[in-house]
């Protein structure tokens, strides 16, 4: 009679193909949280569906305490917007505690339609946006919320050329 032959197990250990197998696991992980992260060639955020598109501009606020140098203010849907003309800088006031961010907006008649300046730091606070638009080109301000991705309700506060 034959004696049956000794079962052996095949034990895998770290220092085999396991390390291999975690090493690749990670690469692998690691690949596609960089291929989700934005590049920085995405340059501006996209709080808004439109600003992904070459005529829009748009840029969250530097946090400050409040505009330095302006030459008008005005108050729409809660929200205070402040522009400085010859420094292209736009100012904005979130004027209520809804959760939503405040806009401001500068609407031109050529070149970058639509300049957006997002304040998502909450009620009460300021932010400064730099823009650079063209002074020959007829400007409307604009000052609202952000509704959703797809949403935005601005009013027109005032209108200005030359600047």
């Amino acid at each position: 009679m034959n004696s049956p032959k000794p079962i052996t197990r095949r034990v895998k250990s770290w220092a085999g193909a396991r390390p291999a197998r975690i090493a690749m696991a990670t690469l692998a992980a690691a690949g596609v949280v960089l291929a989700a992260a934005p590049t920085a060639a995405a340059g501006e955020p996209h709080f808004y569906r439109s600003c992904a598109q070459a005529d829009f501009s748009c840029q969250n606020g530097a946090k400050i305490s409040g505009p330095t140098d302006y030459n008008r203010c005005a108050t729409g849907w809660t929200t205070k917007v402040c522009v400085q003309y010859d420094g292209d800088v736009v100012y904005v006031q979130d004027g209520s505690a809804d959760g939503r961010s405040a806009l401001g907006a500068i609407e031109a008649s050529s070149g970058v339609r639509m300049r957006v300046c997002r304040n998502p730091y909450g009620h009460g606070t300021w932010v400064r946006c730099k823009f650079d638009w063209s002074e020959s080109a007829a400007k409307q301000v604009k000052g609202g919320v952000l509704l959703s991705f797809d949403e935005m309700h601005l009013g027109t506060l005032w209108s200005f050329t030359q600047n």
